[in-house]
């Protein structure tokens, strides 16, 4: 789960109170494979006329964690499914093809892109199902619970200022990191100068090698010195870099024009490596973020320096698509913390989960699932190793159920995954479903092994009953009822069950049900 996070699910009562009120309304078992996999996106649709039935999602969701595990996760919710609905032990072909039954690990790493194109919204993101009455306990309940939040939020929200101010600061930090992660600069690589690697926000420093990156073919004023100067061959650096200072007149015209203030800094100090380029213009930055902060401070509405060359270097450190931007998404706020900051964000974000979960008033919520934005495009992890990727596949339903199109998912694929498990194309769903419910009414089911109808599991000897049970489920609408029904109504469900020496002696194990 994490780090100082609520343990305990606050809402996963929701999915059970979901599971009695559908069995109890005999929810047809099509449409109840398809609620549970992709409520969501029926209600997306317009499919989905009662929003308690986003609950449903419960089914993936109120399951194992594993730390930091995102791969296990997935491969869990593919086995629950692929086993609990298909009897199919698809798990099997993640780290190579199937040994027995037809499935590849084409058809894994399929299903694979489905899960990894869903995540989960924080519990306090969580769609609300049910409004309580009107009361004086959930009148305190809210109040309570804006006022947790209200700490919570606003301490991101202030980090991220802080985050920012530091960040400002500390920019000479920042373009060491670049030029020690850049193979380019071996000769210049080493620990940082005065300060520990700690100070350095990760996400800042890959958004301020992703601002230069920007810049490496087209002309910035203030970041194109940098590409200049990390042009140079490194072996004969201190040459050419006092080449370079003594021409930027001459470099200008053929690249463009340079921040005077920029260029009169190098001009006075050629570098002698890419340090003393970071170090230079860093403190350019870092000079010009402290001057503005003292005018704001005698005016706190100034929106800008009044000499352009230092505005402009101003603007790369404050504007929204800088550097050193953070997002207002309190969301994405953690990711640019430190550790010590984020276990207090974690302790205030625990505190309104306690309340969610111990308190009596709180509104239920569905644990839902969500399309990602940027839909993940599966590759095959070889040897099931994310580390070693191999080519690219389809998000796709497993082949050896051929009459499925093979194409290539627009959403997630959750939705087209149901809808090719529930269906009357698939006769396997129902071999399964009727299976597990036989189980429970005899105390032994028809197929040995009621998550693995594979090639390694015994025929069952009542196939004929199996499939005429399936058929006759299917046509009745998938009604449990009627299947319930249809069962405890048979002449074989209402036999005896007295031992007689005879029956056993031919059929000891029970399997031609004679009592």
């Amino acid at each position: 789960i994490g780090v100082g996070r609520e343990i305990r699910y606050p809402f996963s009562y929701t999915y059970r109170d979901y599971l009695i009120r559908a069995l109890n309304e005999d929810r047809p078992y099509d449409r109840f494979i398809i609620e549970q996999l992709a409520a969501d996106r029926l209600q997306a649709r317009g499919e989905l006329k009662d929003e308690r039935n986003l609950a449903a999602m419960g089914f993936l969701t109120v399951g194992r964690r594993f730390i930091n595990r995102e791969q296990e996760i997935i491969d869990d919710r593919i086995d629950v499914v692929t086993r609990g609905l298909l009897g199919l032990t698809v798990s099997c072909a993640r780290c190579h093809d199937h040994k027995y039954d037809p499935i590849s690990m084409k058809d894994y790493y399929g299903l694979y892109g489905v899960f990894a194109s869903s995540d989960e919204p924080d519990d306090h993101q969580l769609p609300v199902i049910g409004q309580p009455p009107a009361s004086k306990a959930y009148e305190a309940y809210k109040t309570e619970l804006a006022k947790r939040e209200k700490a919570m939020f606003d301490y991101l929200r202030a980090t991220r200022v802080k985050a920012m101010a530091e960040a400002r600061s500390r920019t000479t930090l920042y373009l060491y990191e670049l030029v020690r992660h850049d193979g380019r600069f071996k000769a210049s690589r080493g620990p940082l100068p005065g300060e520990q690697p700690t100070k350095v926000r990760r996400r800042v420093g890959e958004q301020w090698h992703a601002w230069m990156h920007r810049w490496a073919r087209r002309h910035h004023e203030v970041a194109s010195i940098w590409h200049w100067y990390a042009g140079l061959n490194h072996q004969r650096f201190v040459t050419e870099a006092a080449q370079l200072s003594q021409q930027l007149d001459e470099e200008e015209k053929r690249r463009g024009e340079l921040n005077p203030i920029v260029k009169a800094a190098f001009k006075a100090s050629p570098p002698k490596s890419m340090k003393d380029v970071a170090d230079t213009l860093g403190k350019l930055f870092e000079q010009t973020a402290a001057e503005f902060e003292a005018e704001r401070k005698k005016n706190a509405k100034l929106p800008a320096l009044p000499d352009p060359s230092r505005e402009a270097i101003r603007r790369v450190l404050y504007d929204r698509d800088g550097p050193v931007f953070i997002t207002e998404d309190v969301a994405q706020i953690p990711r640019f913390i430190f550790r010590n900051e984020r276990n207090h964000y974690r302790n205030l974000e625990k505190k309104v989960d306690q309340h969610r979960v111990s308190s009596p008033a709180a509104p239920p919520r569905a644990m839902v699932m969500r399309d990602k934005t940027n839909l993940y495009e599966p590759v095959i992890f070889l040897r099931g190793n994310i580390g070693r990727r191999g080519p690219r596949v389809p998000r796709r339903f497993p082949q050896l159920l051929s009459f499925i199109d093979d194409k290539h998912y627009r959403t997630s694929g959750r939705l087209e995954l149901a809808q090719a498990i529930a269906t009357n194309k698939n006769p396997l769903t129902a071999r399964v479903f009727v299976n597990r419910v036989w189980l429970h009414h005899f105390g032994q089911p028809l197929v040995a092994t009621p998550s693995d109808f594979g090639a390694r599991s015994n025929e069952p000897v009542q196939r004929n009953l199996l499939d005429h049970l399936a058929h006759a489920f299917m046509q009745d609408g998938w009604s449990i009822k009627r299947l319930h029904k249809r069962i405890m109504m048979s002449n074989t469900w209402q036999q005896v069950s007295l031992h007689r020496s005879e029956a056993a002696g031919v059929d000891a194990e029970n399997q031609l049900i004679w009592r």
